[in-house]
């Protein structure tokens, strides 16, 4: 691309007035808006990553899981490095897909209140107190048997910032129907 832009060729070298940087930030701000296309790229490897974890059963998720992880779901694989440039390349894309997910509560949920993303907390998602109700704790002893949430639990358990992100509102309450 700075070939195209700056007119660089071998034997005639150009000066770059610009950084490529600087050239890919918004239009808005007043300058070029191009594409980072390195960005571009992992977002249509999370894309493909999103692919092998909602359409398991795809003719492509049943090759790389044969190979991959024959034991695990895609977003619990461990990150190794010695595989196949396409595996090494979901790989980097599945770390955007994490970066920008986050877990839905529902009645029977299984997901871990510390280590897991479920809190609508800029950054994180996370639950950054100490762990008072054990570190394996679930959410699912957060939800009181009618499908709510134990307030009075959430309250004695955790800090008032944290605790109002839950009773508040802020998490959505759990569905009686929902699956996880």
């Amino acid at each position: 691309m700075e070939t195209f832009w700056w007119g660089s060729t071998e034997l005639k070298k150009t000066i770059h007035w610009c950084s490529w940087a600087k050239l890919c930030e918004s239009k808005d701000s007043g300058d070029m808006g191009f594409r980072d296309l390195s960005l571009f790229n992992q977002a249509m490897l999370a894309k493909q990553s999103w692919r092998l974890v909602k359409n398991p059963n795809s003719l492509a998720a049943r090759v790389i899981r044969e190979r991959y992880y024959p034991v695990s779901n895609f977003l619990q694989v461990d990150h190794y490095a010695s595989g196949s440039f396409v595996w090494r390349s979901l790989l980097w894309g599945c770390e955007l897909l994490e970066a920008g997910s986050r877990w839905r509560i529902g009645t029977r949920s299984s997901v871990s209140i510390y280590s897991d993303r479920w809190i609508p907390r800029p950054h994180s998602f996370r639950i950054q107190s100490q762990s008072i109700l054990g570190f394996d704790a679930t959410v699912r002893c957060l939800i009181s048997p009618s499908g709510s949430w134990n307030d009075t639990l959430i309250r004695a358990s955790f800090p008032l910032e944290e605790a109002e992100f839950m009773s508040m509102g802020q998490v959505k309450r759990p569905k009686i129907l929902e699956q996880d």
